[in-house]
Protein backbone atom coordinates (compact mmCIF):
# COMPACT_ATOMS: atom_id res chain seq x y z
CA UNK A 1 0.00 0.00 0.00
CA UNK A 2 1.16 3.56 -0.66
CA UNK A 3 0.30 6.57 1.51
CA UNK A 4 -1.61 9.22 -0.52
CA UNK A 5 -0.20 12.01 1.64
CA UNK A 6 3.56 11.34 1.79
CA UNK A 7 3.74 8.67 -0.98
CA UNK A 8 5.54 6.23 1.31
CA UNK A 9 5.29 2.77 -0.22
CA UNK A 10 5.53 -0.64 1.37
CA UNK A 11 2.97 0.11 4.09
CA UNK A 12 1.33 -3.12 5.35
CA UNK A 13 -2.29 -3.56 4.17
CA UNK A 14 -3.58 -3.78 7.75
CA UNK A 15 -1.97 -0.44 8.79
CA UNK A 16 -4.43 2.13 10.15
CA UNK A 17 -2.02 5.07 9.95
CA UNK A 18 1.02 5.85 7.83
CA UNK A 19 4.23 5.17 9.79
CA UNK A 20 5.90 8.12 8.04
CA UNK A 21 3.37 10.97 8.31
CA UNK A 22 0.75 9.44 10.66
CA UNK A 23 -2.05 10.02 8.11
CA UNK A 24 -5.27 8.09 8.69
CA UNK A 25 -5.53 5.24 6.16
CA UNK A 26 -8.90 3.83 7.29
CA UNK A 27 -10.85 5.72 4.62
CA UNK A 28 -8.68 4.13 1.93
CA UNK A 29 -9.48 0.68 3.32
CA UNK A 30 -13.22 1.48 3.25
CA UNK A 31 -13.08 2.76 -0.33
CA UNK A 32 -11.26 -0.39 -1.47
CA UNK A 33 -13.84 -2.54 0.32
CA UNK A 34 -16.75 -0.73 -1.35
CA UNK A 35 -15.06 -0.91 -4.77
CA UNK A 36 -14.58 -4.67 -4.36
CA UNK A 37 -18.20 -5.14 -3.28
CA UNK A 38 -19.36 -3.08 -6.26
CA UNK A 39 -17.32 -5.22 -8.69
CA UNK A 40 -18.66 -8.42 -7.14
CA UNK A 41 -22.25 -7.22 -7.51
CA UNK A 42 -21.63 -6.25 -11.11
CA UNK A 43 -20.17 -9.67 -11.94
CA UNK A 44 -23.09 -11.43 -10.27
CA UNK A 45 -25.59 -9.25 -12.15
CA UNK A 46 -23.99 -10.04 -15.50
CA UNK A 47 -23.99 -13.77 -14.73
CA UNK A 48 -27.66 -13.67 -13.70
CA UNK A 49 -28.66 -11.71 -16.81
CA UNK A 50 -26.88 -14.18 -19.10
CA UNK A 51 -28.44 -17.13 -17.28
CA UNK A 52 -31.93 -15.60 -17.62
CA UNK A 53 -31.41 -15.01 -21.32
CA UNK A 54 -30.25 -18.59 -21.84
CA UNK A 55 -33.23 -20.00 -19.95
CA UNK A 56 -35.64 -17.75 -21.87
CA UNK A 57 -34.11 -18.75 -25.19
CA UNK A 58 -34.37 -22.44 -24.27
CA UNK A 59 -38.02 -22.05 -23.25
CA UNK A 60 -38.89 -20.14 -26.40
CA UNK A 61 -37.06 -22.62 -28.62
CA UNK A 62 -38.73 -25.56 -26.88
CA UNK A 63 -42.13 -23.90 -27.24
CA UNK A 64 -41.62 -23.25 -30.96
CA UNK A 65 -40.59 -26.85 -31.58
CA UNK A 66 -43.64 -28.19 -29.77
CA UNK A 67 -46.08 -25.86 -31.48
CA UNK A 68 -44.67 -26.63 -34.92
CA UNK A 69 -46.10 -30.16 -34.70
CA UNK A 70 -49.60 -28.73 -35.01
CA UNK A 71 -51.35 -30.82 -32.35
CA UNK A 72 -53.60 -29.16 -29.80
CA UNK A 73 -51.49 -30.50 -26.91
CA UNK A 74 -48.27 -29.07 -28.37
CA UNK A 75 -49.87 -25.67 -28.99
CA UNK A 76 -51.20 -25.57 -25.41
CA UNK A 77 -47.78 -26.56 -24.07
CA UNK A 78 -46.13 -23.81 -26.12
CA UNK A 79 -48.57 -21.22 -24.77
CA UNK A 80 -47.81 -22.33 -21.23
CA UNK A 81 -44.13 -21.49 -21.68
CA UNK A 82 -42.82 -18.14 -20.60
CA UNK A 83 -43.03 -15.55 -23.37
CA UNK A 84 -40.30 -13.26 -24.58
CA UNK A 85 -42.15 -10.18 -23.31
CA UNK A 86 -42.32 -11.70 -19.82
CA UNK A 87 -38.57 -12.34 -19.87
CA UNK A 88 -37.93 -8.80 -21.08
CA UNK A 89 -40.08 -7.29 -18.34
CA UNK A 90 -38.25 -9.40 -15.72
CA UNK A 91 -34.90 -8.30 -17.13
CA UNK A 92 -36.02 -4.65 -17.08
CA UNK A 93 -37.05 -5.01 -13.43
CA UNK A 94 -33.70 -6.61 -12.60
CA UNK A 95 -31.89 -3.85 -14.48
CA UNK A 96 -33.80 -1.19 -12.51
CA UNK A 97 -32.87 -2.90 -9.22
CA UNK A 98 -29.21 -3.03 -10.29
CA UNK A 99 -29.28 0.64 -11.27
CA UNK A 100 -30.65 1.53 -7.82
CA UNK A 101 -27.94 -0.55 -6.13
CA UNK A 102 -25.30 1.11 -8.30
CA UNK A 103 -26.63 4.56 -7.38
CA UNK A 104 -26.50 3.68 -3.68
CA UNK A 105 -22.91 2.41 -3.95
CA UNK A 106 -21.88 5.53 -5.87
CA UNK A 107 -23.34 7.69 -3.10
CA UNK A 108 -21.46 5.68 -0.46
CA UNK A 109 -18.17 6.03 -2.38
CA UNK A 110 -18.72 9.78 -2.78
CA UNK A 111 -19.37 10.09 0.94
CA UNK A 112 -16.20 8.16 1.76
CA UNK A 113 -14.17 10.33 -0.60
CA UNK A 114 -15.39 13.47 1.18
CA UNK A 115 -12.53 15.39 2.76
CA UNK A 116 -11.57 14.61 6.34
CA UNK A 117 -10.17 17.18 8.75
CA UNK A 118 -7.18 17.08 11.07
CA UNK A 119 -5.27 19.70 13.04
CA UNK A 120 -1.68 20.90 12.77
CA UNK A 121 0.34 23.26 15.00
CA UNK A 122 2.90 25.49 13.28
CA UNK A 123 6.48 24.88 14.43
CA UNK A 124 9.54 27.14 14.35
CA UNK A 125 10.87 27.76 10.83
CA UNK A 126 7.80 26.40 9.01
CA UNK A 127 5.83 28.06 6.24
CA UNK A 128 2.59 26.99 4.61
CA UNK A 129 4.69 25.69 1.71
CA UNK A 130 6.81 23.42 3.95
CA UNK A 131 3.73 22.26 5.86
CA UNK A 132 1.94 21.40 2.59
CA UNK A 133 5.02 19.56 1.33
CA UNK A 134 5.19 17.62 4.63
CA UNK A 135 1.47 16.73 4.68
CA UNK A 136 0.54 16.42 1.00
CA UNK A 137 3.96 15.72 -0.53
CA UNK A 138 3.54 18.86 -2.64
CA UNK A 139 4.39 22.29 -1.27
CA UNK A 140 2.37 24.06 -3.94
CA UNK A 141 -0.80 22.84 -2.24
CA UNK A 142 -0.21 25.49 0.47
CA UNK A 143 -3.16 27.41 -1.00
CA UNK A 144 -5.51 24.64 0.19
CA UNK A 145 -4.29 25.12 3.76
CA UNK A 146 -4.58 28.91 3.45
CA UNK A 147 -8.16 28.67 2.12
CA UNK A 148 -9.25 26.17 4.79
CA UNK A 149 -7.97 28.53 7.52
CA UNK A 150 -9.05 31.86 5.95
CA UNK A 151 -5.45 33.05 5.77
CA UNK A 152 -5.30 36.06 3.45
CA UNK A 153 -1.48 36.30 3.41
CA UNK A 154 0.15 32.83 3.30
CA UNK A 155 3.45 34.39 4.44
CA UNK A 156 1.96 35.43 7.78
CA UNK A 157 1.67 32.44 10.08
CA UNK A 158 3.06 32.24 13.60
CA UNK A 159 4.66 29.52 15.71
CA UNK A 160 1.97 27.72 17.73
CA UNK A 161 -0.82 28.70 15.34
CA UNK A 162 -3.36 25.90 14.96
CA UNK A 163 -4.22 25.05 11.37
CA UNK A 164 -7.09 23.00 9.99
CA UNK A 165 -5.90 20.49 7.35
CA UNK A 166 -8.41 18.95 4.95
CA UNK A 167 -7.33 15.75 3.23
Amino acid sequence: MQCPVCNKSGIPEEAITCPECQSDLQSLHLIEKIDKSHRNRLYLSVILAVALLLVAAAWIFTGLNRSSHGTKESVDAGNALITESTVMSELKAENAALAAANEKLTAEITQLKAKKETGYVVKEGESLFTIARKIFGNGFRYTEIAEANNIADPNKIVVGQKLKILY
